[in-house]
């Protein structure tokens, strides 16, 4: 999935005999989904969402917008 690969890009553990590492390896993630499986609130989940980030002092957002059709 995109956001896995995302996350190791930006978090993936280094110095593990895999030859890489993320760009901040120390660093912690935190997964949040936020579109609905309807478009009922879809605007308020998203503020609730980053009202949250902002409130938990998240340095760095990854944002992945689209629909998936597979659901």
């Amino acid at each position: 999935e995109h956001a896995t690969a995302c996350a190791g890009i930006i978090a993936g553990i280094g110095n593990n005999n895999k030859g890489i590492s993320g760009a901040c390896m120390y660093c912690s993630l935190y997964i949040a989904k936020i579109m609905p499986y309807s478009g009922y609130n879809l605007e308020s989940n998203i503020v609730e969402a980053f009202n949250w980030a902002y409130k938990n002092h998240v340095d760095i957002y990854n944002n992945s917008w689209g629909i998936d059709y597979n659901i």
